[in-house]
């Protein structure tokens, strides 16, 4: 377990995603996941390793009726769950 906290940081953290939306969710692209799913309401991941913030946000207003957006860090005791996991700390 080496490196900055900022690096550390970048590594395992990911982008939350909380979208208010009108009708239908579209399947979403490489990158993106699906983390909770309410009638009007999602929540997704973005792996910034995989595709771009800007680029999700883009895809999601392209293809969604979007009447809110959010855009989150993983929260940090994830990050130190995931630390935790990785390194059988």
């Amino acid at each position: 377990l080496d490196g900055s906290l900022n690096s550390l940081t970048k590594k395992y953290t990911k982008k939350i995603l909380n979208v208010k939306y009108k009708g239908r969710i579209i399947e979403l692209i490489p990158g993106m996941k699906i983390l909770e799913k309410d009638k009007d309401q999602v929540k997704i991941e973005v792996d910034e390793s995989k595709i771009k913030l800007a680029d999700a946000i883009i895809y999601i207003s392209n293809n969604i009726e979007v009447l809110d957006l959010e855009v989150k860090n993983t929260p940090i005791d994830d990050v130190v769950a995931n630390l935790y996991k990785e390194y059988h700390i």
